[in-house]
């Protein structure tokens, strides 16, 4: 089952924003084929940085 059918995204988005305030780090979900399926919570210049490399690197190649 994927996780889009399981969850609303809009209520699973607030979970992750909650826990990304809470705990003070970036937070972002993937669906099993690497795709994400929530905005990036709390992301400094550093994390979007890196997540734009990594997204380069698996999906450009």
């Amino acid at each position: 089952m994927k996780l889009k059918k399981a969850i609303n995204i809009e209520l699973l988005q607030k979970i992750q924003d909650g826990f990304s305030q809470t705990f003070e780090l970036p937070a972002i979900i993937y669906d099993v084929e690497g795709k994400a399926i929530t905005e990036p919570s709390n992301f400094t210049e550093f994390c979007k940085f890196q997540t734009s490399l990594v997204y380069k690197f698996i999906f450009l190649h």
